[in-house]
């Protein structure tokens, strides 16, 4: 959403403040930052699954990575979710109207 918002930035049409971009910034700053660290972890895992089922073994035999790939995916959930709460709550209902459509 808030890459959305940027390229959407200086539009009159939604109006956004100076306010309100440098608070939206902050949101997509820390979005992305949590994101970065969560691909970073889940590419390995993802390696090590891959090569355990070209070399044929047993699915039981990834559980642990695949536990911990449902936890790294569950966890980039939360920040996407947050990054929609925070940034719906920073937004007018007027601006929400405005972007919304682009959106989907």
């Amino acid at each position: 959403m808030t890459k959305l918002l940027m390229q959407n930035w200086d539009k009159a049409k939604l109006g956004l403040s100076d306010e309100q971009k440098s608070k939206l910034l902050k949101v997509r700053k820390e979005t992305l930052a949590g994101i970065g660290k969560i691909k970073q972890a889940l590419r390995p895992l993802e390696m090590e699954v891959a090569e355990a089922m070209i070399d044929k073994e047993a699915p039981k035999s990834v559980e642990a990575q695949l536990k911990k790939i449902a936890e790294l995916k569950l966890e980039a959930t939360r920040i996407h979710l947050k990054c929609i709460y925070d940034t719906t709550h920073i937004l007018s209902e007027e601006q929400l109207a405005v972007i919304l459509p682009f959106w989907e």
